[in-house]
């Protein structure tokens, strides 16, 4: 059964609405889904190019990816132990759960 290209573009959708729901059962509406699946991408991509391994490509797409989902765990709850402050609004927390 072949693939078709529609369904790699849903795939991409389907992993996207998974990302968010996890995200939302921590309490955190998670803003950055498109810059994680980017960043990862990106740099799957160029370590694909630049090492001609797939694999590595992989697991640096991996960690683009973990990289900003840390930024914004650092804005959801690490910000009260630092002085700069991340305002509710920016980092997407949710009203019912603070």
């Amino acid at each position: 059964m072949r693939i078709r290209a529609w369904q790699w573009t849903a795939l991409d959708y389907v992993l996207g609405a998974l990302t968010a729901v996890v995200c939302s059962t921590s309490g955190v509406i998670n803003i950055a889904i498109e810059g994680q699946l980017l960043l990862g991408a990106f740099c799957a991509a160029i370590a694909t190019t630049v090492t001609g391994s797939l694999w590595l490509g992989l697991v640096c797409g991996a960690i683009g990816g973990c990289l900003v989902g840390a930024l914004l765990a650092v804005g959801a709850w690490g910000a009260p132990l630092f002085r700069w402050r991340v305002s509710s609004a920016a980092r997407g927390k949710r009203a019912d759960r603070s």
